[in-house]
């Protein structure tokens, strides 16, 4: 396996709760890149962490929902 060619980054997400979160969170991150904290690319990454985040919450409420009704509609 070759070397990993990233590094860690040392930046401090705000808490993700809920996807409504991934807003104030962008907005940490675009912070970052303004102040050069952040790289355009780590950004891109945390971004993309973000993303995946709110996606798989809200596939879980998705499914949550849909076995909700599902178990209303068999009674």
């Amino acid at each position: 396996m070759p070397p990993r060619k990233d590094r860690p980054v040392t930046f401090e997400l705000p808490k993700l709760e809920t996807p409504a979160d991934a807003v104030k969170t962008a907005a940490a991150i675009v912070e970052a890149v303004a102040s050069g904290d952040l790289t355009p690319s780590e950004a891109d990454d945390l971004s993309q962490l973000v993303d995946c985040y709110v996606r798989a919450v809200e596939t879980t409420d998705i499914l949550e929902r849909l076995e909700s009704l599902e178990g209303e509609r068999l009674k």
